[in-house]
């Protein structure tokens, strides 16, 4: 067995830079006419807006709040780590 890496300097963000994004694909950030950072900053705004929330609401709501006209596929992962 291959000995496991030491970590990255990307390996040790903090976690509370880690949770203001969800992992996705870029269905959910990317809609036609936009800019990444536009997109960026909206899925930002709505996953802190919904934090609160249980998770399939949260993925639920990200997903009814995206913009129309978007015909990417997407997949999301939504995790809540204990504090």
């Amino acid at each position: 067995m291959a000995p496991v890496p030491a970590p990255s300097a990307a390996d040790r963000t903090p976690r509370s830079r880690c949770r203001r994004v969800p992992p996705c694909t870029d269905g959910l950030i990317e809609i036609p006419g936009s800019d990444l950072d536009t997109g960026l900053t909206r899925l930002r705004h709505h996953t802190l807006a919904l934090a609160h929330e249980p998770l399939d609401t949260l993925c639920d709501q990200l997903l009814d709040r995206m913009p129309p006209g978007n015909t990417d596929d997407v997949a999301l992962l939504a995790l809540r780590m204990p504090s």
